[in-house]
């Protein structure tokens, strides 16, 4: 069993907390450019964009730059799909 000391886990939580904040300004970036201009090549943009600075911040904090690339991949993938869905909703 592995002891994991307190400074340890706050720096974790620390790295976390900052690709918590680049994927809250990833929805944002994403949610205005689609409602503002209606294209979904905006949303690749900003979801390439996610994607790239989640694996940037990953490797300055030594989290192992792929596996966060692929996690930002996702979800970005996964904010399409959302935006996707609310494209195909009918509005009143």
């Amino acid at each position: 069993m592995a002891v994991v000391s307190m400074s340890d886990l706050l720096q974790y939580i620390k790295k976390l907390s900052l690709i918590v904040f680049v994927a809250l300004l990833f929805f944002l970036v994403t949610f205005y450019f689609y409602f503002e201009f209606g294209r979904l090549y905006s949303v690749a943009f900003s979801m390439l964009f996610f994607a790239s600075s989640s694996g940037l911040i990953a490797s300055r904090s030594g989290m192992g730059t792929v596996r966060w690339f692929f996690i930002g991949l996702v979800l970005g993938f996964v904010g399409l799909a959302l935006l996707l869905a609310l494209k195909s909703t009918p509005q009143s």
